[in-house]
């Protein structure tokens, strides 16, 4: 349980709207006021969240992993997600539980955004092999998101508290969860570390990076650390059909502008690279209000300027070092991002 419980506490994650980090001692009396509100602790299968001390005690468990849910605009925190994982006949599982502590933040997809990225990451990071979680049978909204997610209905459940209410198991395996997990762009987990840093040191990958030495773990563990805090570097993983295919880097150089960097996965298949672009160039554009990405690529790496070209990069000037520099206008991928689909689908059948 350790381990699980390791790969998951070093890893912040993030949305579109929300940051989702792991519980600190420091947050302890706030997220407990949060759960004495009207109507949420009405909602709780057990009562013990009204006791401070228990809470307390029930947050040194060690099977059992929090994160605090934020909203990114004004780092309030709104809610809690979190993870109890029990080890039965060979078996991992992990209970889920969630929610939304206000009202102005309901009825928004919040829960929904944040609960999707949550199971993802545990999926991703442990080798658990379902999720389940019990849910107040009349607590709709709740329940509708977990059939959303994926999660079934097994069976009717005891209540330990003197209400007397009804309440349903739901179940999510990770064979469904597979088949319904459609992320091709995501957050990068502590889990992910040691696969991306073989990549990065292959001999291929770092022929064309502008740092082209060899990465010790401990230089990309604080490289990871680096994405986990900063605002204004970011990178992400690229996906297809669940497998990891590539890596993208971006950073936030003066306002509306970003600095970008590609690689993927050694002896990918042909057409990937404009797989990964295409996903990134999108979340770029659509979702940090960017204007203009920005390359600077070695004079002798043709390759990747013939790449960045095709998706319509322009070259604007040469730099110091032996690099040039190449820009993408949001008005000109606009013009031209269907054309790269077709490419993808037709020519290089993805």
């Amino acid at each position: 349980m350790k381990l699980i419980i390791n790969n998951i506490i070093n890893t912040k994650l993030e949305t579109k709207r929300l940051a989702l980090r792991p519980v600190k001692s420091k947050d302890l009396r706030k997220i407990f006021e949060m759960r004495k509100r009207y109507p949420l602790s009405h909602l709780m299968k057990t009562i013990w969240a009204m006791n401070y001390t228990s809470y307390v005690n029930w947050f040194k468990k060690k099977n059992y992993i929090d994160y605090i849910i934020l909203d990114k605009k004004n780092k309030k925190i709104i809610g809690i997600i979190c993870a109890t994982f029990y080890l039965k006949n060979n078996i991992l599982s992990a209970e889920l539980d969630k929610y939304i502590a206000y009202k102005k933040y309901q009825y928004k997809e919040l829960e929904t955004e944040a609960t999707t990225e949550w199971v993802n990451f545990i999926f991703q990071s442990t080798e658990i092999n379902y999720f389940f979680t019990q849910t107040l049978k009349k607590n709709f909204s709740n329940l509708n998101l977990n059939l959303k997610l994926g999660f079934s209905i097994k069976k009717k459940v005891a209540d330990l508290t003197p209400r007397n209410s009804s309440w349903n198991l739901m179940k999510l395996d990770r064979k469904k969860w597979k088949k319904n997990n459609s992320l091709l762009i995501r957050n990068i987990y502590f889990s992910d570390l040691k696969e991306i840093l073989k990549w990065r040191n292959n001999f291929k990958v770092r022929k064309i990076s502008f740092d082209k030495a060899y990465i010790s773990y401990k230089k990309h563990y604080e490289w990871y650390k680096k994405i986990q805090t900063s605002k204004s570097y970011f990178s992400f993983l690229i996906l297809k059909k669940n497998n990891k295919c590539g890596i993208v880097n971006f950073k936030i150089t003066k306002p509306n502008v970003v600095q970008w960097s590609i690689y993927k996965k050694p002896f990918s298949k042909k057409g990937i690279g404009t797989y990964i672009a295409y996903l990134s160039i999108n979340k770029i554009f659509d979702n940090l209000r960017v204007n203009l990405i920005n390359a600077s690529i070695d004079t002798s790496n043709l390759a990747s300027i013939r790449f960045h070209e095709s998706l319509g990069f322009k070259f604007k000037k040469k730099l110091q070092k032996n690099f040039v520099f190449y820009s993408l206008s949001k008005t000109y991928w606009e013009k031209t991002k269907d054309v790269i689909k077709h490419k993808l689908f037709y020519e290089y059948n993805i």
